[in-house]
């Protein structure tokens, strides 16, 4: 195996144990996946989310929004491709992300961009974590007001 295949083995693993982490609430295993700082764009789901955030402020930003005001999410993520950059392994991959509340669901679909960078000082020392992660939405479909709805539910819990 190259040390390209190891690498992209090796992040492919991370990315799938992050979204299961965030499917199912655990936010520990969501945080796992990234370096202290990262560079986020989900500018085109918020357009305020974009710029250098500690992974602990992202993680809670996360967490105590949209996606655990759902009864459930679902990120399934296909067609990866994974390509180095200088020191670090980029994966692009598409992106289906279910969200649910009671009956009504909006599904948003993109392209999921994640940077990886070595966790130790010298090259080939730790595992990879994220340092930079960018959602571009293509598509959605359902219902587009559910945030508004999930939020307001939440609130008068």
């Amino acid at each position: 195996m190259t040390v390209r295949e190891q690498s992209g083995r090796e992040v492919l693993e991370i990315v799938h144990r992050a979204l299961r982490g965030l499917d199912r609430r655990e936010w520990g295993d969501y945080r796992a996946a990234f370096a202290d700082r990262l560079h986020l764009d989900y500018s085109s789901w918020r357009p305020d989310s974009i710029g250098w955030w500690t992974a602990d402020d992202w993680v809670a930003r996360v967490g105590g929004g949209f996606i655990n005001d759902c009864d459930a999410t679902q990120h399934s993520v296909s067609n990866p491709l994974i390509s180095q950059d200088g020191d670090h392994v980029v994966l692009e991959c598409e992106v289906r992300a279910m969200h649910v509340l009671e009956t009504q669901w909006l599904e948003l679909g993109g392209t999921y961009t994640w940077r990886f960078a070595r966790a130790g000082d010298a090259p080939g020392d730790g595992r990879w974590l994220a340092d930079g992660l960018a959602l571009a939405i293509r598509w959605r479909l359902g219902n587009p007001d559910l945030p508004a709805l999930a939020a307001a539910r939440t609130a008068g819990a």
